[in-house]
């Protein structure tokens, strides 16, 4: 007596395959997990891929045992618990172990759930398409090994197991996304729990150090995307701000603590271009909000500080939508005293030809915006550099900067530029974030990338308050050093860092690839991942369904899905139901024509039989009945399809149905009896040679 279907032994080419699947969807998490489990599942993985090499490598029972509970007590010392994180250790520890004791085909059903659940787990760390679509090749993998399995599990038929899993998940495509867009949305998704121990992607912090900015310029990671309301600003009011430094050593500028306890900014005195627009800022591990120079209104949960800085509660460790309004033109209130102490504070360690540089743009009478203009004059006359492999500095950096190397970026003419100003006499504070964004036609929105980080200073003038200037951006093309890369520096066109301009054909076709790249995955980002209940309400609303709402959402998911179910089983009735086999359908037809003369075929007549009646009842047409039978049997019961026999079958058909075109049928078709020569089924002639009825 053969063993139950569960508990045959697979074939070693369905072991492999459950190991492979194991493999692939495990591949993501190792990243995520401490070395020693990330370690010991590959060396479980590795030794089930030699057990179907070597059988002798398989453990036995007790060892399984063992490595089980080494494995357990690894996941435990690892994180020193069994939850959160932890449970997603252990459970692709167990799933490593899962192929090493793979006796039965039940034990591969197990397999198949366990890779399901991995699959899930994969995505509490990365949510990006292409983990999306790594996946879905994974799931299609594991649900043609089942399939395989309900086959027999042979592993003969891997290649149809594969396109019908495919073709299963192309079915179930729709139904999920019904499900997706219906489906009343969770205030927190899963993905949110934060499992992830991830770094700050910006590398930005709150401090600038000559050299730190540098570590940004060289990555063309987007920073965030921006979207506005209408048109976008001029390309030389896309300042980004972010953190705002007051005090200094002469080399190190930091914020001022004042400014997060006094959330208050004074009030725009003039605030001229305002722009709405939504930010979608990537994680970054820090507080603040980047928005475009000067933030009027803020999101909901974030507080306005008063140097203009956006401020949420916790570190960002998820990616962040959030809308604003800016102004380009503004003028703003006065100072605090403490401010305006803060912004006047000078290091000790001023060198003396630093303070008299100083004092040679502070002529008598010279009001703060001539000593702004003759401190840019000395940065744009001076042989000043833009580079961004600057030589190393000393501990007197900015001295030595503006009098011996004068050659740095960003950093290193913001930082010296605000100590030349409070040196003579002018409130300054520097200001860090980015300039510029590439635009994306495709999506129409902006990219920021960590290429576009920079550094600016904001001085206090009596006419218009804190007003930006950028003394970087005075420094003459010409004197750009090769490698720096910035498309303009001037101050109608700002300094731009951007890596491989777009200059050959191939170029401009590789940025059309990444742009179109970096369009679908903000789009997925945007519908997928941050489909809220506002954005589900929004495009039902635009759809014209805004009044589903709570309860009325799972009864419209439900209705829907049954809807489109409904519809699935009715194309494959008629699917079931239409002939595909184009000689099936003629005979079909060849049997409609006769029994319109009053010859119909019985239920379960060969069609050898059938014709032997219809020549018996019809002789006068036992020629053409006896030519469309010669031409239909092997093409319906032989190995091999001749298309010309088809071409004859064709041609037979016809000229049956012409010959009784317009005629009136006979009245009563005759039947066969049961114990006629039709008693030979079609089952029967299926079975046997055909021609033997």
């Amino acid at each position: 007596m053969s063993p139950p279907e569960a508990d045959r032994p697979p074939s070693r080419g369905l072991r492999a395959t459950l190991s492979a699947l194991v493999a692939l969807a495990a591949l993501p998490l190792l990243p995520e997990m401490e070395r020693a489990v990330s370690l010991f599942a590959v060396f479980a993985l590795g030794l089930g891929a030699g057990a179907l090499v070597w059988p002798g490598l398989a453990p036995k029972r007790w060892l399984l045992v063992a490595l089980t509970l080494s494995g357990i007590a690894n996941v435990f010392a690892a994180y020193l618990t069994l939850f959160g994180h932890a449970g997603v250790a252990l459970l692709l520890t167990m799933s490593a172990l899962k192929p090493l004791e793979v006796r039965r085909d039940r034990d591969l059903r197990v397999g198949f759930i366990l890779v399901m659940f991995i699959i899930v787990t994969d995505f509490l760390f990365d949510q990006s398409l292409s983990t999306a679509v790594y996946l879905a090749a994974v799931l299609i993998g594991a649900v043609a090994l089942t399939i395989e399995l309900s086959r027999g599990g042979t592993g003969r038929q891997s290649r149809q197991s594969l396109r019908l899993a495919l073709v299963l998940t192309v079915q179930a495509a729709p139904l999920g996304l019904i499900l997706f867009v219906l489906f009343p949305r969770l205030d927190a998704p899963l993905w949110q729990l934060d499992l992830r121990q991830r770094a700050a992607t910006t590398g930005m912090s709150d401090w600038l150090e000559l050299g730190s900015v540098s570590r940004l310029i060289p990555s063309d990671e987007v920073a965030f995307r921006v979207r506005f309301d209408g048109s976008a600003p001029d390309p030389r009011d896309l300042y980004w701000r972010g953190p705002v430094l007051w005090q200094t050593d002469g080399r190190r500028w930091e914020k001022r603590a004042e400014s997060e306890r006094n959330p208050s900014p004074a009030p725009l005195v003039e605030a001229v271009g305002v722009a709405r627009y939504e930010v979608t800022l990537e994680p970054t591990d820090q507080r603040w909000l980047f928005a475009l120079d000067l933030p009027v209104e803020v999101p909901e949960g974030a507080t306005l500080t008063s140097d203009y800085q956006v401020l949420v509660a916790t570190p960002l460790t998820e990616r962040r939508r959030y809308r604003l309004s800016s102004a380009t033109r503004y003028t703003t209130g006065a100072p605090t005293p403490s401010e305006r102490r803060s912004a006047l504070q000078t290091p000790p360690s001023a060198t003396p030809r630093l303070r008299a540089l100083a004092a040679s743009f502070s002529q008598p009478d010279a009001g703060p915006a001539t000593i702004v203009q003759g401190a840019l004059g000395f940065f744009r006359n001076q042989p000043f550099y833009y580079s961004l492999e600057p030589p190393p500095l000393g501990p007197q950096a900015i001295d030595q900067f503006l009098f011996e190397t004068r050659r740095g970026y960003c950093e290193h003419f913001a930082s010296s530029f605000a100590l030349l100003m409070r040196l003579a006499g002018v409130p300054a504070r520097v200001v860090l974030g980015y300039l510029g964004g590439e635009r994306n036609p495709l999506g129409d929105y902006f990219s920021v990338r960590q290429s576009d980080a920079h550094a600016w200073v904001e001085v206090w003038l009596d006419r218009s308050g804190w007003t930006r200037v950028d003394p970087t951006a005075v420094i003459p093309p010409e004197r750009i050093e090769r490698g720096a890369a910035p498309a303009w520096l001037t101050r109608e066109a700002p300094v731009r860092f951007r890596l491989g301009e777009a200059t050959g054909a191939g170029q401009r076709i590789l940025r059309s690839l990444s742009q179109l790249a970096d369009s679908v995955n903000a789009a997925w980002h945007a519908w997928v991942l941050a489909y809220s209940t506002e954005r589900q309400g929004a495009l039902l609303r635009s759809l014209g369904l805004g009044f589903i709402q709570h309860y009325g959402l799972i009864v419209a998911a439900v209705t829907g899905s049954a809807l489109f179910l409904a519809l699935l089983s009715g194309l494959f009735q008629w699917r079931t139901e239409r002939e595909t086999d184009p000689a099936q359908r003629l005979f079909t037809r060849f049997c409609r024509i006769l029994a319109r003369q009053g010859v119909a075929r019985g239920r379960g007549e060969g069609p050898l039989d059938f014709a032997r009646r219809a020549s018996r009842l019809r002789p006068d047409l036992a020629p053409a009945i006896e030519s469309v039978i010669d031409a239909y049997l092997p093409l319906r019961y032989g190995r091999t399809k001749d298309p010309g026999r088809l071409v004859i079958l064709r041609a037979g058909v016809r000229r049956l149905g012409r010959r009784f075109t317009g005629l009136a049928p006979t009245a009563k078709p005759l039947r066969p009896t049961a114990s006629g020569p039709s008693a030979h089924s079609e089952t029967a002639a299926k079975s046997k040679d055909p021609h033997s009825g």
